[in-house]
């Protein structure tokens, strides 16, 4: 007596299509989420670091941009001529003490325009009480001038401390406004020890000589004697680094700044998340119904069976290359073997369902830093400071350029990775990403058909009419930590380390040797008696204390032994000094 057939109250579709639907969601909900919290992470971390970093250089650039005013003024106080007219950023300097007061101003400066200065000066009775006691005293005149300018106090004295008398000097801002430009979502600024806007992205500002002390952070970073701060306040990222001299630099970035990539990466993720759902929904289901048909077929064939039909072919009816194209083959062996309707008591069907979920989604490769020893490379124009204010911005930026296009073509030729420019220098790196055996080889070849390659493209100039340029090379290897840095829309690859900082001053000190061309000992070492070396004696480089072994490459030997000399009428110039290296032998 055969049994009916159960109702099916949940087919077998609905199971495998909401038991894959619920895998798929756990799992892409569980990377979605942990994904945009890494994210989110990075981000921050990221940008914390870029602030505080760049504040950090902002200050250091602030200090010696300070510190060579004060000197300035100092210079000018001890100098005797005292009818020279200023030049560059100092505008107008009037001197006080035991001696006559005098003043110096720039040429053609009529008395008309010297008055405003005399008039505000006349004002400053606690700001020259903090001078004569042997302060500096630094700040904006703001809007009291018809144009801002930065005036600095400071005391001139003997060297046991005395203050002998006192200098004032107003200052243009053009050349600490331009370091204060937009950089990114990142505002930076510069303020005075009393919370005063110096320099401000915003020209409104630095117009007014806003007062900023206002703000309970700003209020907070001044009253705090710490070096360098930062804090999340109001949805804002404060960094500051306080100057020796008392301004602070101050740079804010938006939280929600800082937060949209990671919030792109969210939405990204759940989209992502509900094509996968979809797509994984209509490939469960389909599969599921051609699952569902071929079990109903056996059901089927079962209850024939059971009724004594023993005329059933399963595998001709159910032709799937998988498990269930098997048990139809089972299936049909196990009828073949029946002699009698009542020796069948049972049958037993087993099947095994699978349901195979394909993940869509990918993770970002986000790069760890890395060790790795590599040749470190940088190159510097001679004098380029003099060229570029003699000339147009036109012409500057062309003739760069020009020498980029030539320099870089060759260090890309012979292996290397051009990591940045900075101004009129290059630094470029062999060893990473990517290294070779060849590394130290392939960055000597590199600086010396740079070296033929100067002369060339200073051929093509003098043609034009216009004048050579010098350049300097200095090449270092060592370890550095290497990996990319950005957001996820741009990666800079880059290293750091010491070395960086080696090649950099051994670049320096080719100022000093009069040569174009300097190695350290480290890679002399690695070399073989390809090329031709010169020992350049040992030079103290800032930083380090110990003096560097350097030398100059003159060429290199053929492979017959012979000598090729390499040089050009720009491989060798007069030395000068330089105040990050100092010549010892």
């Amino acid at each position: 007596m055969s049994r009916a057939p159960l109702k099916l109250t949940i087919p077998i579709v609905v199971k495998i299509v909401i038991l894959t639907s619920v895998l798929v969601v756990a799992v892409s909900l569980i990377l979605a989420v942990k994904n945009a919290q890494l994210f989110s992470q990075i981000s921050r971390d990221r940008e914390e670091a870029n602030a505080e970093g760049l504040v950090a250089s902002k200050a250091l650039e602030v200090e010696a941009i300070l510190e060579s005013y004060t000197e300035k003024l100092t210079l000018l106080a001890l100098e005797k001529d005292r009818t020279r007219s200023l030049t560059g950023d100092l505008v107008y300097v009037k001197y006080f003490g035991a001696e006559q007061s005098r003043e110096l101003s720039t040429a053609g400066l009529s008395e008309e325009l010297l008055t405003p200065f005399r008039e505000l000066l006349s004002n400053f009775k606690s700001e020259e009480a903090v001078v004569k006691a042997g302060s500096l005293y630094l700040a904006s005149t703001g809007n009291r001038l018809k144009t801002p300018y930065l005036v600095v106090g400071t005391p001139v004295g003997r060297e046991d401390g005395t203050v002998t008398h006192w200098a004032w000097g107003f200052f243009k801002l053009d050349r600490l406004q331009s370091s204060f430009e937009g950089k990114g979502n990142l505002k930076v600024y510069l303020i005075d020890a009393r919370g005063q806007v110096i320099v401000h992205p915003e020209e409104k500002l630095t117009l007014t000589a806003a007062n900023l002390s206002g703000s309970k952070t700003i209020a907070s970073l001044l009253k705090e004697d710490l070096r360098q701060r930062q804090q999340y306040l109001d949805g804002t990222l404060f960094s500051s680094s306080k100057t020796v001299h008392g301004p602070l630099v101050v740079g804010e970035v938006l939280e929600a700044s800082i937060m949209a990539p990671a919030q792109l990466a969210r939405d990204t993720s759940f989209y992502l998340l509900g094509l996968v759902l979809s797509m994984s929904f209509f490939v469960s289901f389909v599969f599921a119904q051609r699952l569902s048909r071929n079990i109903e077929k056996l059901t089927a064939f079962a209850h024939r069976i059971a009724l004594g039909d023993f005329n059933v072919e399963a595998a001709k009816e159910i032709r799937s290359k998988d498990e269930v194209g098997q048990l139809a083959l089972a299936f049909d062996d196990m009828t073949t073997g029946l002699q009698e309707r009542d020796k069948i008591k049972t049958m037993f069907t087993k099947f095994h369902g699978t349901a195979v979920t394909d993940q869509l989604m990918s993770q970002e490769d986000l790069r760890k830093g890395q060790e790795r020893e590599a040749v470190v490379f940088f190159s510097d124009i001679r004098g380029f400071t003099t060229f570029s204010n003699d000339r147009s911005a036109e012409e500057v930026v062309g003739m760069l350029n020009s020498y980029f296009e030539v320099m870089v073509t060759i260090i890309t030729k012979h292996g290397g990775v051009v990591d940045k420019f900075v101004g009129d220098a290059i630094m470029a790196v062999w060893g990473a990403p990517a290294s070779s055996d060849n590394d130290v080889r392939n960055a000597m070849n590199a600086c010396l058909e740079m070296r033929l390659a100067l002369a060339d493209f200073n051929q093509q100039r003098l043609e034009h009419g216009k004048e050579a340029i010098i350049m300097g090379m200095g090449l270092h290897v060592g370890p550095v930590v290497a990996g990319t840095v950005g957001s996820h829309d741009r990666l800079e690859y880059t290293v750091i380390g010491d070395t960086v900082n080696t090649a950099s001053r051994i670049e320096s000190a080719t100022k000093q040797h009069g040569t174009d061309f300097l190695i350290s000992e480290s890679v002399a070492q690695k070399l073989d008696d390809e090329f031709i070396l010169k020992n350049a004696g040992e030079t103290v480089v800032k930083g380090k204390s110990r003096p560097l072994k350097l030398a100059t490459v003159l060429g290199r030997y053929n492979e017959d032994g012979t000598a090729q000399l390499i040089s050009t009428p720009y491989s060798q110039y007069d030395s000068e000094d330089d105040q990050k290296t100092k010549k010892t032998a």
